[in-house]
């Protein structure tokens, strides 16, 4: 991709069509409102610009489940964004969490394990 106005270049690393993003390696200084254009002509407006983790993993609406989004509209009010930093952290978060058995259930938890090892 080259930019029209700036002749600033980059490698298309991939698209993702459901967010309308393209993500470009080589370079940081494309800029919004510039015009890209491919080796075949193709054009495309650049709309915002980021570095990859701060840029839309996903979006959820407010009981935290996937929404899908028209990317030549945005996302709308009810619909919040999900950078791939908040989601990437969030799972992180998750491992931290530590189960403990209740005290009154570790015999069931022994019983169940020794006849599990005895049929295997």
């Amino acid at each position: 991709m080259i930019g029209v106005t700036s002749a600033v270049t980059g490698i298309v690393s991939r698209r993702n069509a459901d967010l309308g993003q393209v993500i470009v390696r080589g370079t940081k200084a494309f800029r919004t409102g510039e015009l890209l254009e491919d080796q075949n002509g193709n054009r495309i407006l650049i709309h915002s610009v980021s570095e990859e983790y701060n840029s839309a993993k996903m979006y959820v609406d407010g009981d935290r489940l996937y929404a899908d989004i028209d990317p030549s509209v945005g996302p709308g009010a009810l619909i919040t964004e999900i950078t791939y930093m908040d989601f990437y952290k969030e799972e992180n978060d998750k491992l931290k969490e530590i189960r403990v058995i209740k005290p009154t259930a570790i015999n069931s938890v022994v019983s169940a394990f020794k006849e599990a090892v005895r049929n295997a």
